[in-house]
Formats: structure tokens, sequence, C-alpha cells
């Protein structure tokens, strides 16, 4: 099937014959993409059948015109080509087309051994379909992830402060309260990590469940697993023979707040890092995921 309307004698093969011929006919027959061709004026010599698809006109009015006269009357605005010839390189824009389409076309030009504009190829192709899911997506996630800013729970703490900065912190913590994201808090010792460890933990959904408050630098690093992850009865001598419950088990339901986890060995931070990975863990002495 043949896919294009051509002018004259003019064969735009001629301008890719660095290119396989049957490759760029298989090309051609196969594209979804709009595809037009012009001299190096802007005078169309070639428009395939998805001209009409796009821009409404049937590609058989089109060859022989100028693209400035199709822009002019909105069918081509802006043009590509155009802007191709003005500034002698490839040329992305996007197009609004007289039915309200949002098109992508690309125009690249082809060279004459004396370094002129010989031909103009451009590519369109239809956008309104994805721009619309992304315009769906987006507001998807603003409404499951970002609650009202400007509407405090009353039944919630709040906190009281008078840095600008720190109320960009407090409205980013309700915007991610219903998610069920993982937060690093940074700051110097005296900030009030804590406070909005507990503030974070109060806007959530597990408000209910308990808020764990670990000092990481206060616990020896010879008893901080088991202190974390607890011990099955029998793990090893001189423990509880009912075994231990850890404070990983003891937060189920609610957050931890792992403070001053810097100050853990890099072998002890790898291991809890495993545990916010994977979303479980295993006491010790147990074959058994948590």
């Amino acid at each position: 099937m043949n896919y294009f309307s051509t002018v004259g004698d003019i064969n735009p093969m001629a301008i890719y014959s660095r290119v396989d011929q049957q490759m760029f006919e298989a090309i051609l027959e196969r594209s979804s993409d709009n595809i037009v061709i012009t001299d190096g004026r802007g005078y169309i010599l070639s428009a395939s059948t998805n001209f009409y698809r796009i821009y409404g006109i049937p590609f058989q009015e089109v060859i022989g015109k100028r693209v400035d006269e199709l822009e002019k009357i909105d069918i081509l605005k802006p043009s590509v080509t155009l802007e191709v010839i003005r500034q002698r390189r490839e040329i992305q824009v996007m197009q609004t087309t007289t039915a309200g389409l949002h098109v992508m076309a690309v125009g690249f030009p082809v060279f004459d051994d004396d370094g002129n504009i010989a031909r103009v190829v451009s590519f369109s192709r239809d956008m309104t379909d994805f721009n619309l899911l992304q315009q769906e997506f987006e507001a998807l996630q603003k409404s499951r992830v970002q609650p009202p800013e400007d509407t405090p729970d009353d039944n919630v703490p709040q906190l009281v402060y008078r840095s600008h900065v720190l109320g960009e912190v407090v409205r980013l913590i309700r915007r991610i309260s219903g998610s069920d994201l993982s937060v690093l808090f940074l700051g110097e010792s005296g900030v009030g990590k804590t406070e909005l460890a507990r503030f974070a933990h109060d806007q959530s959904r597990r408000k209910d469940g308990p808020f764990i408050d670990l000092n990481c630098a206060a616990i020896p690093e010879s008893i901080f697993e088991s202190e974390i992850f607890g011990y099955e009865a029998g793990a090893f001598s001189g423990t509880d023979r009912k075994g231990k419950e850890g404070v990983l088990e003891a937060a189920y339901g609610g957050p931890l707040f792992l403070d001053e986890v810097g100050e853990l060995p890099a072998s002890l931070q790898t291991k809890l890092l495993k545990v916010l990975q994977d979303g479980e863990y295993r006491k010790l002495g147990s074959t058994k995921n948590l």
C-alpha cells in the first residue's frame, strides 16, 4: 500500500540515498505518525495519509502548498518546518490543532552538497490521549498522597513554631501522612527531630498504634541486635528462656523512631537498611520472617 502522494516526478526516496530503500518503505507503511516532506522553501512535496487523521485535511489538498499558508489558517501552528528552515537544525514543537488535538512535531533538515537545505522532513504524533492520561495520573496521585494542607485535625496536637522553614517541613509531613513512606529526619541535636517524628505519627493512619522512640547511641553494640530484633527461646546461653520481643515487634502497628542512628557501626546500619528495604526481619535464632 502506498502511503505517500508526491508532486511531479520528485522521488522522496532520493533524499535517503544512504538508507536502504526497502527498509524506508517498510517504515512508511507501518508508521502511525504523520510524515511531511517539503523542499528548502517550505513547499509540501509529500504527505502521508495520516495527515487527515491529525490535521483534519486530506493530504491531497496540501500537496504543493507552502507551510506558511497552512500556518496562517491554523493548520500547522506553529510550523516545525519553518523553524527548521530558519534555524537550520532539528526542531521539536508542540502544536494544537483546530480540533483541539495536542500534537508533537519533530522536523530536521536535509542538506545538499553546497550546504543548502534541499528537503525538510517532519514527523508529527497525536499526544492528546497521553497528556490526558498523565493529567489523570497526577490528579490521582495528588488525591491519594496530599490531604488538604490548611485543614489540620483538631484532635491532633499541633506544633508551636515560628520558623518559615519549619512550617514547610510541617506541611510536607501533612502531605505524606496518608502514605506508607519511610521518613528520614536530618538535623543537629536539639532542633526537635523527635517532636516532628511524634507529629508525623499523630498525623498518620497509624496514630492509634504505639510510638516507639529508640536512642541508638544509648544501646551497647553487643546487645543492639537482640534489642532490635529480639530472640527466640534458647537462642543462646544466658538469655530469657521464654525469648525476647524486640523493638521492631513492639512497634508493630505504629512507627519506630530510631534516634541517633548515625552513631551505629556501619555493619548494624546495613542490617537496619535491609529491614527497611525488605519490610521483614528475623529474630535471633529463628528461621521465620516477621
